[in-house]
């Protein structure tokens, strides 16, 4: 079954909106022994390889097949398959059967390669956007299987649910190797995380500044001036570690972070997600419930208000 953009737009804000407590919950559910969790950096993606690290520190780290030299004699590294799996859309599990490790001896390092080749692209909407992205602070999340050599793979946005709580418990968890944190996929070894008590934390933190210059974070994460209206809320979204944007999800820990200046705030989305508007699309919803134009424009119908 094919997913429209619709469908995408839904399924991109499910996995946005898990917790980290329902992500490790569910590598528990898979028989996962270990997590391991690496930040990706803007060159790890589907183009470039995803960096395991220096040396051979991750050939330890993942269960692998036979490692051996490339078929092409010029080409001096050596590779290893993996029995490999993305949670994709809606939590699912989603085979990479060309999935594996390339070893370059003459660096020496590891790199993952072949992770979306032959995988079902329907199903992976969230995964095939973000691992073909340039987007700095993507969470890269490896379950290993104790049971199987099966590697259970995620990735999550920087601005999502996961990643926004990952930041309140990265320090406390120890490194398997230069660029993996280790985590047991146990809920109950994860201190609970009280998000109301985190953003209040942080707004005080950005009052003690007291006067801060207006900003606003570029696509990069990088601070850039900002003279516009909407600035102060820019600004306060920069502190936070927020990239402006449309999406309809929380901003920050589950809380929708707002300035309140003169104007009214918009605390949802004004599209709606279902209903008449959904089913027959908006110029129907605008001929059955739109009134005709206060000003006299002819053949011209609205639908607006508070």
């Amino acid at each position: 079954m094919a997913i429209g953009k619709s469908g995408q737009k839904l399924h991109n804000e499910f996995m946005s909106q898990q917790t980290l407590e329902q992500l490790i919950s569910f590598f528990a559910d898979k028989g996962v022994g270990k997590i391991y969790i690496k930040s990706l950096a803007s060159n790890d993606n589907s183009k470039n390889q995803v960096y395991f690290g220096p040396g051979f520190a991750a050939v330890t780290l993942f269960p692998m097949g036979n490692i051996e030299p490339d078929s092409d004699p010029k080409n001096k590294t050596f590779k290893a398959p993996l029995t490999f799996a993305w949670i994709g859309d809606d939590f699912t599990l989603v085979p990479s059967p060309n999935a594996q490790v390339i070893l370059y001896p003459s660096y020496p390092e590891v790199r993952f390669s072949g992770f979306l080749k032959g995988a079902k692209r329907q199903q992976l909407s969230t995964v095939r956007r973000l691992m073909k992205s340039r987007i700095p602070g993507r969470l890269l999340f490896l379950g290993v299987s104790e049971k199987s050599s099966q590697i259970i793979g995620g990735v999550f946005d920087p601005s999502s649910q996961v990643a926004e709580e990952f930041k309140l418990v990265e320090k406390s968890l120890p490194k398997a190797s230069e660029i993996f944190w280790a985590l047991l996929p146990q809920p109950n070894k994860i201190a609970v995380i009280d998000t109301r008590t985190s953003i209040l934390q942080e707004l005080c933190r950005i009052h003690r500044l007291g006067w801060i210059n207006s900003k606003r974070l570029d696509t990069n994460g990088n601070q850039i001036p900002c003279n516009a209206p909407q600035c102060g809320g820019y600004t306060l979204e920069a502190e936070l570690g927020i990239t402006p944007n449309g999406r309809s999800e929380p901003d920050f820990l589950g809380w929708e972070v707002k300035q309140h200046a003169l104007s009214v705030i918009t605390l949802m989305t004004p599209e709606p997600t279902g209903g008449f508007y959904v089913s027959n699309g908006p110029e129907q919803f605008v001929r059955r419930y739109g009134y005709k134009d206060q000003q006299g424009r002819p053949d011209r119908l609205n639908f607006g208000g508070t």
